[in-house]
């Protein structure tokens, strides 16, 4: 009966091991996720702050087709990334704004190290816009949206800037 009574304490200890094991692994791939994508919409926002610096510094096409000033960007959603040499808005007027999941130009994939929107890399789960609104003549809000869909839910992650005519 003793025999019993210490291979079933032994099964439990060893069962509760094997669970909170597994647990944190779970949660150790889901933090890493957290970080990648929060990472994302803040390089998003920094991306943007160097298209408004490029815009106005240098002669590099980072706006879209005939817009030449960054404060005359219209409202709605754009895709931003890097391409070959520098990084550049892109015009998404057909997408709905709200609706990141099932945009399919929004897909980042994995190419070099870098994410980026250029098909040619490694698909991965994340989905990237910025989102311009005015707010006057020389000031935009600027939300990058990040979402993704993890065991069968959907995810998204908002940041949100203000950028000002700072010259």
């Amino acid at each position: 009966m003793e025999t019993v009574f210490a291979l079933a304490i032994l099964v439990i200890g060893i069962l509760s091991v094997l669970t909170m094991t597994g647990s944190s692994i779970i949660l150790s791939q889901a933090s890493e996720q957290n970080i990648v994508v929060v990472n994302l919409a803040r390089e998003g926002l920094e991306l943007v702050r160097g298209v408004r610096e490029s815009s106005i510094r240098s002669t590099a096409e980072v706006l879209p087709a005939g817009v030449d000033d960054f404060f005359a960007v219209a409202d709605g959603c754009y895709l931003v990334g890097p391409d070959a040499a520098n990084f550049k808005l892109t015009s998404m007027s057909a997408v709905d704004c709200n609706d990141l999941a099932n945009c399919t130009n929004c897909q980042l994939s994995l190419y070099n190290g870098v994410y980026t929107h250029n098909p040619l890399g490694t698909v991965t789960l994340f989905r990237r816009l910025v989102k311009f609104e005015s707010i006057s003549g020389t000031e935009k809000r600027i939300t990058s949206r990040v979402s993704w869909q993890e065991r069968g839910r959907q995810h998204q992650f908002i940041l949100e800037d203000y950028l000002t005519e700072w010259q």
